[in-house]
């Protein structure tokens, strides 16, 4: 049995409705183990009571330094439960993996979680999307690279994290002083918009980041001008690794076509590049398409006729709502008189 396995090395509970009651019934196969080095807690109902529990019978094990693997995701932690799991994480000095992704966590655990990795310099392998950090998250982020400064760090998940362009900006400065041979770098649906795209081809143009062999920049709007550029740092010669591209739902239009055909010369190990949802006419489409051939992700929604329409019907609704609050302003006034 687990629990008389004092040489274990790995425990994976993951896809078991545990809850507290289980993690209960697990504490012994969770303490007294020290070679234990990864736990994975995935898709287990835990919430903020169980993380109580799982921190304080991991942290009773004689090397929680020695741990290399912490997994926790889709669970039902919210901002206590990572509260609660941070001492883990900063007890963790030797922490290689670590994974804590859709757990419900706002600012306020995030900043505890984002805090702890501050004392994990061995980082490889960073998962803390679907959360909602924000700015501060961002700046927090910066913070803990600029201590820990993990170097080895080649996988990097921010997606969904709600970093606004500012919180992205500051994270991606650390990035590229402190992680300088990131592989994987996911910013996707960060609400970065314009500024925030030009912060990525900011640093993008350092050159620094020449290992990056997938970036993740989907759902962000960051429009014409800093789309292009992103794409146009892309193509410097620095990143001839890039393997993978997602700058879908940008609204980058028809005005990058230059800049991605240059794209799909001087990347030369580029399998997959996303660019749907980018209000692309069907012309450019077709370049696109016999550009890339196969490499190229479907492009199913770029009705720029209907995006066209959308927008004149908004600008139409505003229209009309300045005039009736016009003309409701004058009736009041007629009243008043």
């Amino acid at each position: 049995a687990v629990e008389d396995a004092p040489g274990l090395v790995s425990l994976d509970v993951s896809d078991n409705a545990l809850g507290r009651k289980g993690v209960n019934a697990l504490s012994k196969a969770l303490t007294g183990k020290p070679k234990l080095e990864h736990v994975y807690f995935k898709n287990n109902g835990l919430a903020a009571d169980a993380a109580t529990l799982i921190t304080g019978l991991l942290l009773e094990n004689p090397n929680p330094a020695g741990f290399k693997t912490i997994q926790f995701y889709n669970n039902l932690l919210e901002c206590a439960g990572a509260v609660e799991i941070a001492p883990l994480v900063k007890a963790a000095t030797g922490l290689e993996n670590f994974r804590f992704s859709s757990v419900r966590c706002l600012q306020k655990g995030g900043a505890s979680i984002i805090g702890a990795l501050a004392s994990c310099p061995n980082l490889k392998y960073l998962d803390i999307s679907d959360g909602y950090f924000d700015e501060q998250g961002g700046e927090i982020f910066a913070r803990s690279l600029e201590t820990a400064k993990p170097s080895k760090l080649i996988h990097i998940n921010l997606n969904d994290t709600a970093l606004s362009h500012k919180g992205a900006a500051a994270a991606l400065l650390a990035i590229v002083e402190f992680t300088p041979f990131v592989q994987f770098l996911g910013l996707a649906s960060n609400d970065l918009g314009p500024a925030g795209g030009h912060a990525v081809a900011e640093i993008l143009k350092t050159g620094r980041l020449s290992e990056l062999r997938e970036i993740k920049l989907a759902d962000n709007d960051v429009g014409t001008q800093a789309g292009t550029s992103i794409i146009d740092w892309l193509t410097r010669g620095y990143l001839e690794n890039m393997e993978s591209v997602d700058l879908s739902g940008n609204g980058i239009g028809d005005a990058a076509l230059d800049a991605l055909l240059l794209a799909e010369k001087r990347l030369p190990a580029l399998k997959s590049i996303n660019l749907d949802g980018n209000a692309f006419s069907e012309a450019v489409i077709e370049s696109l398409k016999e550009a890339f051939g196969d490499r190229l992700e479907a492009m199913d929604e770029n009705d720029v006729e209907n995006e066209r329409v959308d927008s004149e019907e908004d600008l139409n609704s505003e229209e009309e709502g300045e005039k009736e609050e016009s003309s409701a302003a004058g009736g009041s006034a007629a009243g008043e008189g």
